[in-house]
């Protein structure tokens, strides 16, 4: 058992540790140390000191720049945006509809260079059925890390739910 105020060390892929920031949310750092590169950009860098190692990371949670000023291994993390559910435009609700699907996870070490600037795009959720026919939900975004020298790298939106196709 792991709670929201702890972290906890792991042994797989060469070590490292998986803080948990909420009920709902963990950042894995992996092994740490001189290899690692450092960047600006998103919601700003944060440290972090775990198990005597010293951390940084930035968030995204809207499309911006990830600018590199000290090249090495990067660890990113990234979700696709989620897809929407299906729309039923029967009053009395008695039609089934689906419910969008998760978005795409993505980890991925990779190196990033120095003065380089790299566009991160955060993948937006799908947008629910149109009101007022029978309408499936809409695709998630995708989130999309790219930049000069880098293979792009993509986290896929989740699939848009099923409409209602038959009513009582």
């Amino acid at each position: 058992t792991v709670t929201t105020s702890g972290s906890l060390a792991l042994a797989q892929y060469g070590g490292g540790t998986l803080l948990f920031t909420s009920a709902s949310a963990a950042t894995f750092f992996s092994g740490g140390g001189a290899n690692y590169g450092a960047a600006t950009g998103g919601t700003g860098v944060t440290n972090v000191t775990i198990s005597g190692v010293n951390y940084a990371y930035t968030s995204f949670t809207s499309t911006g720049t990830l600018t590199v000023t000290k090249a090495g291994l990067f660890d990113v993390l990234a979700f696709g945006g989620g897809g929407a559910g299906g729309r039923d435009s029967d009053t009395v609700g008695v039609g089934a509809t689906g419910g969008g699907g998760a978005g795409g996870l993505l980890t991925n070490s990779t190196t990033l260079y120095s003065g380089a600037n790299y566009v991160v795009t955060v993948g937006a959720g799908g947008a629910g059925g149109a009101y007022p026919a029978d309408n499936n939900g809409v695709n998630g975004s995708n989130s999309v890390l790219s930049g000069t020298g880098l293979t792009t790298l993509t986290a896929i939106g989740g699939g848009g739910g099923g409409k209602a196709n038959q009513h009582l």
